[in-house]
């Protein structure tokens, strides 16, 4: 993982994994944001004081508990973790509105998370460029496996800019949206999808 950054940037980039309206566990958005665990536990406390997010304790399965559990008997139902996620009113401009609400019924569920995600552009073809990049990104895993970070920018940004001027701010756009795409999957800083 990487982490040149802090304080302002840090919760922006932090807050930027927040690409959709699920809730992330505090091992989620460390992936999807690129940054140390324990750096984003900071950031996401701090966002959560300032109303940027909010925050609910659920029990169940932590999908890092689950990841890691030699068997179902390691899992405890019962402890606690926190889920984070992007104020209702927050969503409400973005999310689901213009762009989720053109989904056919009958769109994969990579379509269907594709539409709903909130991408910056001032027009519907920016954001479209920009969920394009985050799909081939997607489909380049897929064809090539196992990559690093350094490889989709290569590889995949010179045909998918998106109306970025460089690969490392066009990765900032497409990294936390890559990451909640089903079927990618992320272990230490290698990346790869299935269908």
């Amino acid at each position: 993982m990487s982490l040149d950054v802090d304080g302002p940037e840090l919760r922006e980039r932090v807050r930027s994994a927040f690409v959709d309206a699920e809730p992330l566990t505090t091992a989620e958005v460390a992936v999807a944001a690129d940054v140390p665990e324990p750096a984003v536990t900071d950031a996401l406390e701090e966002l959560v004081e300032a109303g940027d997010l909010r925050v609910t304790e659920v029990r169940g399965v932590d999908i890092r508990q689950r990841k890691y559990a030699e068997d179902d008997d390691e899992i405890d139902l019962e402890e606690p973790f926190d889920l984070y996620f992007r104020p209702a009113e927050d969503l409400l401009e973005t999310v689901g509105t213009r762009d989720g609400s053109d989904v056919p019924e009958d769109a994969d569920p990579v379509e269907r998370r594709l539409a709903r995600m909130d991408v910056g552009g001032a027009s519907g073809m920016m954001r479209d460029w920009k969920r394009d990049a985050v799909r081939a990104a997607r489909e380049h895993l897929i064809e090539t496996g196992p990559c690093d970070p350094a490889e989709l920018r290569e590889v995949v940004y010179p045909a998918h800019e998106a109306g970025f001027d460089d690969a490392d701010a066009w990765w900032d756009c497409v990294r936390p949206r890559l990451a909640r795409l089903p079927g990618v999957v992320i272990d230490r800083g290698t990346w790869d999808a299935t269908e």
